[in-house]
């Protein structure tokens, strides 16, 4: 019930609310340096559109690449609901240089924590730096390597297979630098984003999913959501989850 009142009232916001609180902190990363004006954007492995649907809010032309046809033909009807002007297709990012028409086309690319469960992450950073005009900008986030496990699934074991589970624990400053540089790019920011609080709620919404299901857990701890922004301005000793970085097309 709290789900459906929201998606009534919020829109495409929803799907930022659905998430866990580390969503939010990749929206808010992501927001701040989206163009101001509206662009062409493409979102490299798309999940379920919550980051495509709240970019065409802002008034960019965006399209969704996904792998899972059930969850892409998902966020297509989910996107129709709410009046998303929002695109959707099944593809596989490991291919995108099969994607001819789409080379050079866009503006903006976003790649949300996606990189660390493909193996040849060279390859990807080159297939996405192909996508964009000259001048386009690429923004990625991913786990950072420093990062304190969350629950179990965080620990590893990280094989070199792709099934759905991350390949590596996360990636470094020097290995983004690496991977921008060598793909034509040049590498504008890296910061970072999630840090205690919201990895602390995080694991707690994990715990209680593992115990009474994922949305019942959700609606219980969802008063919870207004602590993380405020604690983790004021807690900085802590690795941060995620590592992010803006670079451009040369």
């Amino acid at each position: 019930m709290i789900a459906l009142l929201l998606r009534r009232a919020c829109g495409p916001r929803c799907l930022l609310v659905f998430g866990d609180s580390l969503v939010m902190d990749r929206w808010k990363w992501i927001k701040r340096r989206l163009p101001a004006e509206p662009s062409r954007l493409l979102d490299a492995g798309c999940g379920n559109g919550w980051l495509t649907v709240n970019c065409a809010r802002l008034g960019h032309a965006t399209i969704g690449l996904g792998n899972d046809y059930d969850e892409v033909t998902r966020a297509q009807s989910r996107a129709a609901a709410i009046g998303s002007s929002s695109k959707f297709e099944q593809q596989d990012i490991r291919h995108l240089d099969s994607r001819h028409d789409l080379m050079g086309q866009f503006d903006v690319v976003t790649c949300t924590e996606v990189i660390e469960h493909v193996i040849n992450d060279s390859k990807l950073v080159a297939d996405l730096a192909a996508l964009l005009r000259p001048r386009g900008k690429l923004l990625l986030t991913t786990p950072n390597e420093a990062y304190i496990p969350i629950d179990s699934g965080d620990t590893g074991p990280f094989e070199p297979i792709e099934d759905g589970r991350h390949v590596r624990k996360g990636y470094s400053v020097s290995r983004l630098h690496h991977l921008a540089t060598t793909s034509g790019l040049r590498v504008d920011e890296i910061s970072y984003c999630s840090g205690k609080a919201s990895q602390r709620f995080t694991r707690l919404l994990r715990s209680v999913s593992h115990l009474i299901g994922y949305r019942p857990a959700w609606g219980l701890t969802l008063w919870l959501r207004v602590f993380p922004p405020v604690l983790d301005r004021m807690q900085h000793d802590y690795p941060q989850y995620s590592i992010c970085m803006v670079a451009s097309k040369l």
